[in-house]
């Protein structure tokens, strides 16, 4: 495979990714006070104020961020190292934002949009699905004050939907558990 090659399926990817982060932002904004009702439910553990619910967001985040190994790799010494330094460091990471969070409040009074281009459109796509999604939390946490696990479980589903095929299946399931019943992944793909 050439230069040219890999450069044309790496935009094709990108362009996949932003369109599915797009889908996923206008689906989130499109979500009724029933969806958020019941999303609060599902997110009620962690929601909990005990270190158990952050751990469990922490937990959640480091897998959103899991290391995809090929099959014939996985049972290589190095690549299991590879793999637990890298849960351990991300988890670790994950925990003190968590504690961090714990001590601050959970949105700005306002998201303010993007100002200047990046040069790709993929690239700006994505941003501005993010800033929809932040900006739809804020909205919502306005109306009705979000518990930090459902603010973790939407902006986590978003994560999951962009690296979608860098992630582990089973680390997919996992993350995206909570936001799959109100906005199926498959709803996210072009028809």
């Amino acid at each position: 495979m050439d230069q040219s090659e890999r450069l044309r399926r790496r935009a094709e990817r990108r362009r996949a990714i932003a369109q599915r982060c797009t889908a996923y932002a206008e689906a989130v904004a499109r979500l009724t006070p029933e969806a958020w009702s019941r999303l609060e439910v599902a997110c009620a553990s962690l929601d909990d104020p005990s270190a158990a619910a952050l751990v469990e967001r922490a937990l959640l985040f480091a897998k959103s961020h899991e290391l995809y190994t090929p099959e014939p790799l996985k049972g290589r010494a190095f690549q299991r190292a590879i793999r637990g330094a890298l849960r351990v460091y991300v988890t670790g990471l994950a925990l003190a934002y968590e504690v961090g969070a714990e001590f601050e409040p959970a949105f700005p009074d306002e998201v303010r949009p993007r100002t200047k281009s990046s040069g790709s459109p993929d690239i700006d796509a994505m941003v501005d699905a993010r800033q929809l999604v932040e900006s739809t939390l804020v909205e919502r946490h306005a109306v009705h004050p979000l518990g930090p696990g459902l603010i973790a479980a939407v902006r986590l589903g978003e994560g999951a939907v962009a690296r979608h095929d860098m992630l582990p299946p089973e680390s997919f399931a996992a993350v995206y558990r909570f936001m799959e019943p109100e906005i199926p992944y498959s709803s996210l793909l072009p028809q």
